[in-house]
């Protein structure tokens, strides 16, 4: 995958596709695909023209290669998906060997196609549904960067706090020092309301956005003026830092607990 700026490059997705299709004098050969993302939450806030000189906005799309080298890029193979300004965050390679040049219908300059209806109906249903959910997780990760930065006020309401609280073990029999605090959202089983995570003296807490919980807390706040509702969505947040402290501090019988009181949360929630 092509690199960006920073000295960073696009990650892969997920593992690289592989598709065999018959060759015209009966053999067979391969096409492979890989998809990549961009990192949404480190490169969100750059200026317009940097991302678009770096390539990030009017870069993304379908790279085709033939046997290594690029001979098109557009948005191609998608189905019926069409493309989006979401759609910049992601990246796809297909990449195919010359004796498939029938199937991608190669130009005479070998600088565009014209795929037949086999290589159609081989990939597009796949690879139309993972745009699909790139897109969405794109847009999720935005959702994401937005919620962590309206979260910035109980996380620093919560460190303030920190240094006169009793230090959190280590599990060596002493104590780390204050803590500083995170707050993002994420996918989680549908009984578990948060996740918590301890590393490097930050404390991370997942919200579920699949949980009823997450709907039923946050909603409402949306709809408050902006002063009530920094002020309500500050003690929510504060009630499960301060539950999510106690927790990494106590144990796994303490995650049993909180694995039982979230899906008897969610239980009674549904009954609203």
């Amino acid at each position: 995958m092509s690199k960006f700026i920073k000295g960073e490059a696009a990650t892969l997705a997920f593992a690289p596709l592989a598709y065999e299709l018959r060759t015209p004098d009966g053999g067979l050969a391969w096409v492979h695909v890989r998809f990549a993302s961009l990192p949404v939450h480190r490169w969100h806030d750059l200026d317009k023209i940097t991302k678009r000189r770096s390539g990030i906005v009017g870069g993304g799309g379908i790279s085709v290669l033939r046997a290594g080298r690029e001979i098109t890029h557009g948005w191609h193979l998608m189905g019926g998906k069409r493309r989006e300004n979401y759609d910049d965050w992601w990246r796809c390679e297909i990449e195919f060997e010359p004796a498939l040049d029938d199937h991608f219908g190669i130009t005479i300059n070998k600088q565009g196609i014209r795929p037949s209806a086999e290589l159609r109906e081989a990939l597009e249903p796949e690879l139309e549904s993972i745009a699909r959910m790139l897109n969405a997780r794109v847009r999720q990760s935005f959702e994401d960067v937005k919620f962590q930065a309206a979260a910035q006020i109980s996380c620093r309401v919560a460190a303030t706090a920190d240094p006169d609280l009793p230090l959190v073990g280590d599990g060596r029999g002493s104590g780390r020092g204050p803590l500083s605090y995170r707050i993002s959202t994420t996918q989680l089983t549908p009984d578990l309301l948060f996740a918590t995570s301890l590393n490097d003296s930050t404390l991370e807490v997942q919200l579920n956005v699949d949980h009823p919980a997450f709907p039923a807390l946050y909603a409402p706040l949306q709809g408050l003026s902006e002063g009530a509702g920094v002020q309500l969505r500050t003690a929510v947040e504060l009630l499960l830092l301060s539950l999510a402290r106690a927790s990494v501090d106590s144990g796994n019988g303490t995650d049993q607990l909180l694995a039982r009181w979230s899906s008897t949360y969610g239980r009674m929630l549904q009954k609203v």
